[in-house]
């Protein structure tokens, strides 16, 4: 394996826009590159699935989503952990991706 690069078969698929489970297609969609990522020998697999207004929920009260995760420099942190302005910035970000 070359340093820095990741061995041929662990690359990871990440889904950032709920529209895509809307409709049965999207859904059918979904199945489908799961689907072919483990014929193609995928080992693991992650998806972040999310809209504005859940964030926008999340911050007051933030007790009632102590779990909910975003993904900060490929790290996952606890929405609820970031600041105001951070999460802000995660809520503007879901906003443009819809």
């Amino acid at each position: 394996m070359v340093p820095g690069r990741r061995p041929e078969k662990s690359n990871n698929g990440v889904l950032e826009a709920l529209d895509a489970l809307d409709a049965l297609d999207g859904l059918l969609i979904l199945v489908s590159l799961i689907r072919t990522f483990i014929a193609h020998g995928g080992s693991g697999i992650q998806f972040y699935i999310f809209d504005a207004s859940v964030l926008r929920n999340a911050q007051v009260p933030p007790e009632k989503y102590p779990n909910l995760q975003v993904r900060v420099c490929g790290w996952n942190v606890r929405f609820p952990d970031l600041t105001p302005e951070a999460q802000d910035t995660f809520i503007r970000q879901a906003e443009t991706i819809a």
